[in-house]
C-alpha cells in the first residue's frame, strides 16, 4: 500500500495563475481531484504525460510555491 500511495503524491514544480504543473504522480487519472499545498486546495487533474501532470486549482493559490506537496484523494 505505501507505493500505491506515494505515486499518487507528487510535488509543485511550476506555477502560472490557476495552472500547477506536478512531478511525481504515477497513479492518477484525468479529472482526479486533489489537494494542493499545505492549505489542501482543491484542484483537478486536466492534463497527464507519464509522472507529470497539470491541476487547475480551483481555490486562490496565492500561497502556493514550488516544492508543495499535491495529494490525489481518488
Amino acid at each position: 500500500m505505501s507505493e500505491n500511495k506515494k505515486s499518487r503524491e507528487g510535488n509543485v514544480v511550476r506555477i502560472a495563475g490557476p495552472l500547477v504543473g506536478v512531478l511525481g504522480m504515477t497513479d492518477v487519472r484525468h479529472f482526479d481531484v486533489v489537494h494542493v499545498g499545505r492549505s489542501r486546495l482543491i484542484g483537478e487533474v486536466i492534463q497527464l504525460s507519464g509522472d507529470k501532470c497539470t491541476v487547475q486549482v480551483y481555490e486562490e493559490g496565492g500561497g502556493l510555491r514550488v516544492g508543495d506537496r499535491v495529494v490525489s484523494t481518488r
